[in-house]
């Protein structure tokens, strides 16, 4: 999630209805095929969940772009902001355990990474969660500790791959 780009393909005519209802379709032929089937194909089904993820991302691109309207500045008194905080904090931890534990089974990184995912008292399902900003900020800072040796050893593994010392740049 480091430095992906997904705008190009929606300029080029995919408007949002049209992105929704390729969604739908993948979604429809999928659930055909399992019912056909009688184990699915693993493969099959990561590509299918990697398009669901590729479609949230350029769907939240073109809301933070403010093609829909208006989401920026945060208004720091509206609960929906803190409640959005918190899930999108507890997504980002979730697929960094979900990373780590993918790495760990092949034994892709330091054995020394794969001893316990991050798993915080806090981090619970963000259904109806609003914490107040001060926590959230901690909490974030928490997460930063926790899985920076996870994202320096990966960002560090691609920066030896590409030769790009900003592959990992979020400024």
């Amino acid at each position: 999630m480091f430095a992906r780009n997904y705008k190009a393909p929606l300029r080029k005519g995919l408007s949002i209805p049209a992105l929704m209802a390729l969604a739908v379709g993948m979604l429809a032929m999928t659930g055909a095929e399992t019912l056909r089937a009688e184990e699915p194909d693993p493969f099959a089904v990561a590509i299918m969940a990697g398009r669901l993820s590729v479609l949230q991302d350029r769907a939240s691109d073109i809301v933070r772009d403010g093609v829909l309207g208006p989401v920026m500045p945060l208004d720091p008194d509206d609960e929906s902001e803190r409640a959005e905080t918190y899930r999108s904090l507890y997504l980002t931890v979730a697929e960094a355990n979900n990373l780590q534990a993918r790495l760990c089974g092949r034994s892709l990184i330091d054995p020394a990474l794969c001893e316990a995912a991050y798993d915080p008292p806090w981090l619970v399902p963000p259904l109806g969660m609003a914490p107040t900003w001060p926590m959230l900020d901690g909490w974030i800072d928490e997460a930063l500790e926790a899985l920076n040796p996870l994202w320096g050893e990966i960002c560090e593994a691609g920066r030896q791959a590409r030769g790009d010392d900003l592959i990992c740049s979020v400024e």
